[in-house]
């Protein structure tokens, strides 16, 4: 009995230690400078920014149940209660537990964070200044569509040009729109213009990327022309 007691006392400490090791790890999802050196790191923290807009609280849903909020189409689907949250908000009786409302206020703002990722290492890397200058343009002409979506939908909202860190105040003030227009949509599109390729100079496999394709000139009257009528 001894020896058994005496044996499974090893296994246990054996066990201890070995969970000791495996659980003791670097936290590999932080995106600092440290751990993102290279060109293909840089781009797929550039196309991580993308991502959010292929989530269920964008373009993989809530979006285009706006046409519905709109009136320009019904949201037919099984009756009873499914749809309710696009039903409520297109009769203006949306409360604040409406999770479409929800979503659309959430959505943005992964995609707000992994954009000011790029925009906090990227500058700084040793890497390719042709791959430099289309991730931040990527970068910028996200940003500016996420806040984009968000003033659009809910007018001033809670600013933020650095990626959260702990420690980080979690209600933020709100941001008049007509500020985060002038300092953040309309300067991020503009540095944008001058960043990114136009459409036909990416290669096959990078199709569908943020391009420029007006001529420079044209592209900033227009920008700043829709701002300041959106800004009024």
């Amino acid at each position: 009995m001894k020896r058994i007691i005496y044996a499974g006392c090893i296994l246990l400490m054996f066990f201890l230690v070995s969970c000791s090791d495996f659980l003791d790890k670097e936290p590999f999802e932080d995106p600092s400078a440290e751990t993102i050196n290279d060109e293909a790191s840089a781009i797929a923290l550039t196309n991580a920014a993308y991502q959010p807009m292929q989530r269920p609280k964008l373009y993989n849903m809530r979006m285009w149940t706006l046409d519905i909020v709109a009136g320009n189409s019904e949201v037919g689907a099984g009756g009873g209660d499914d749809g309710i949250e696009t039903i409520q908000l297109a009769n203006f009786v949306a409360g604040p537990d409406n999770f479409a409302a929800v979503d659309l206020w959430r959505g943005p703002n992964p995609g707000v964070l992994y954009c000011n990722t790029v925009l906090a290492n990227i500058p700084g890397m040793n890497i390719s200044q042709d791959i430099k200058n289309r991730c931040i343009g990527e970068a910028k002409f996200l940003r500016a569509s996420y806040y984009f979506i968000l003033v659009q939908l809910f007018g001033d909202v809670p600013l933020s040009l650095s990626p959260a860190k702990p420690g980080d105040d979690l209600f933020p003030a709100r941001t008049s729109k007509e500020a985060i227009y002038k300092d953040v949509i309309i300067p991020d599109l503009l540095d944008a213009i001058n960043l990114l390729p136009r459409r036909e100079e990416y290669s096959s496999k990078d199709l569908g990327r943020a391009s420029k394709g007006l001529p420079p000139v044209c592209s900033q009257k227009y920008i700043l022309q829709q701002g300041n009528i959106r800004s009024v």
